[in-house]
């Protein structure tokens, strides 16, 4: 928004001159005005100019015979036009801080105010909101089951089945039996069967010599 610049002169030569002045300094200007009493519906014009916020202000001024010129200068170019305006001898008038106020404050979210739409001081993120009542709102605006209501299906599985993976996909196990290797093969498994030499001790006590045939000392002369 540019700033608005307006002087308030004792007499209508002032103002022209003023005016012209600015015009012919080779500024890059959105917009001058001059008011005079002699000028017709004084707030319509200010209106129409953009300025409607200063209209009230103007036109007591006019009113009273004075002219006066507002200058709207472009980014960077409000001094030099303050300084010609200045050089032109206004009056020692300021412009009502009321009406400042509203010409320096234009509102902070102009596109939602011109669509209706809630700022964010008027409302909350839909997360932010949520997280005061809900410890998962993402979980719970999309159905997904959170980490509470539910585990790895291995971790689940593993509690009621010894092959989760296999019952999952479908598949058959090998065998129901501990050691199905040995059960395929026809071999018996250490639970059923014990060492030869364990089972020898029992009933022989040189097991090794009579598996290998050899004779013991006890049996020489």
């Amino acid at each position: 928004m540019a700033t608005t610049i307006i002087r308030v002169y004792e007499t209508e030569q002032q103002a022209a001159d003023a005016a012209r002045q600015v015009r012919e300094a080779g500024l890059r200007l959105e917009g001058v005005l001059r008011l005079t009493p002699e000028t017709a519906d004084v707030e319509a014009q200010a209106a129409f100019a953009g300025v409607g916020h200063f209209a009230r202000f103007i036109a007591e001024q006019t009113g009273q015979g004075r002219s006066v010129v507002v200058v709207r200068p472009a980014f960077g170019q409000a001094l030099p036009a303050s300084r010609i305006l200045d050089a032109a001898g206004p009056l020692a008038i300021e412009v009502p801080m009321a009406h400042l106020t509203a010409a320096k404050r234009p509102p902070a979210a102009p596109l939602s105010d011109a669509l209706g739409l809630p700022t964010k001081t008027e409302r909350s993120h839909f997360l932010t909101s949520e997280l005061s009542r809900e410890p998962a709102p993402l979980s719970k605006r999309f159905g997904w089951r959170t980490k509470t209501e539910r585990t790895h299906f291995l971790t689940s599985a593993l509690r009621h089945n010894p092959a989760p993976l296999s019952s999952m996909l479908g598949l058959r196990l090998l065998s129901q039996s501990a050691a199905p290797l040995s059960a395929l093969l026809g071999w018996r498994t250490k639970s059923k069967r014990t060492h030869f030499m364990t089972s020898e001790l029992s009933n022989n006590p040189t097991p090794l010599s009579s598996w290998l045939g050899i004779r013991v000392l006890s049996d020489k002369q």
